[in-house]
């Protein structure tokens, strides 16, 4: 009974040496043109965080070969966001696993245990495998008793389209999910060939800024070009200028129009002009501009109308002058707009 209990707890004792745990944190921004990853690089054509990962208390060996996964990795992940709003599903293929063995002198052999890899590269001191049920046709042998290896890390696919439409409509801020992955390899120590667990988890966090002004067209000439009235001797003359914002909007966009006077002057003569108006039956305000002077410095458009990726609308410039105030000639002004997603 005695020697039963012994043997029970040296079992105990060895499958929780061979299990260790490690963590990576990749993070991205995420805006509605596009996901900029802050801390991964590629290899291989595959993704793989920027910074090795260290893993904790490996056995010493004389001898060892890289593979992939002891269990197949989640294929996809939700994220949650701080208020508890969750994305759709995100697919991400998390397809293999570099170690780094950089400081520890090896030679080659085979690994008559090796196959299953759809990625088996061994350029020291980087070694490269991946696939669901890979063991490296490779065997790294050493003189003497050493840590395997010294870093590790995990190689993922992502569609950046993937994230960017999971995260459609959603309120601003960071969403998180976490993917655990168990790593194995196999060793040998002692004359003893086994094979370690190394329990990860890659912690993906994306900072989402879904409000967002990509790009302006504006369609118009602005040319006024005048009609005269003889019998009440007036001039009038109007344009419109066409105006469409792009980009990632929830609450509309504001228009802004700097202080100053908004009057057509005379290209020979600049002290005669002709005041206008500027017109948006679009905006909050509609009459932004009345003979030449500023009433709405700020207006919304679209506000309360929900999320939206372009916004249009128009202004309009027109004026009504008596044709006893002006003379023959060519008149100019330059107007600045300034657009802003709403927040």
């Amino acid at each position: 009974m005695n020697r039963y209990i012994s043997n029970l707890v040296t079992l105990i004792a060895l499958l929780f040496v061979n299990t260790v745990y490690a963590s990576f944190d990749i993070r991205a921004e995420v805006k509605s043109g596009g996901v900029r990853w802050e801390n991964v690089t590629l290899s291989h054509g595959k993704m793989v965080p920027s910074a090795w990962g260290i893993p904790p208390s490996l056995q010493s060996a004389t001898a060892w070969s890289a593979a992939s996964f002891s269990s197949t990795p989640l294929s996809s992940m939700t994220l949650i966001g701080g208020s508890g709003e969750r994305s759709t599903p995100i697919p991400i293929n998390i397809s293999g696993v570099q170690y780094n063995s950089a400081g520890i002198a090896y030679t080659t052999d085979s690994n008559p245990f090796g196959g299953g890899c759809t990625l088996d590269d061994v350029a020291l001191p980087i070694i490269s495998v991946g696939g669901p049920n890979c063991i490296s046709s490779t065997k790294l042998i050493n003189t003497k008793n050493s840590s395997p290896f010294v870093f590790l890390r995990p190689m993922f696919e992502i569609v950046d389209s993937d994230v960017i439409s999971a995260l459609n409509g959603l309120a601003e801020g960071v969403y998180s999910a976490s993917i655990p992955i168990n790593i194995r390899y196999f060793y040998e120590s002692n004359g003893i060939s086994t094979f370690r667990n190394i329990n990860e988890v890659m912690i993906f966090s994306f900072n989402y800024t879904p409000v967002q002004l990509d790009s302006i067209d504006v369609i118009g000439d602005g040319i006024m070009v005048p009609t005269y009235d003889e019998i009440v001797r007036r001039v009038s003359a109007t344009t419109t200028f066409n105006i469409t914002a792009y980009g990632y909007f929830d609450d509309g966009i504001i228009l802004k129009l700097p202080i100053k006077d908004y009057e057509l002057v005379h290209s020979s003569e600049p002290g005669i002009t002709i005041p206008y108006n500027i017109t948006c039956t679009s905006c909050n305000s509609t009459n932004l501009v009345e003979q030449g002077t500023l009433l709405t410095e700020v207006t919304s458009i679209s506000a309360g109308t929900g999320v939206q990726t372009n916004i249009g609308f128009s202004l309009m410039f027109d004026y009504d002058i008596s044709g006893e105030s002006i003379i023959s000639g060519d008149y100019f002004d330059v107007v600045t707009i300034m657009l802003e997603p709403s927040i």
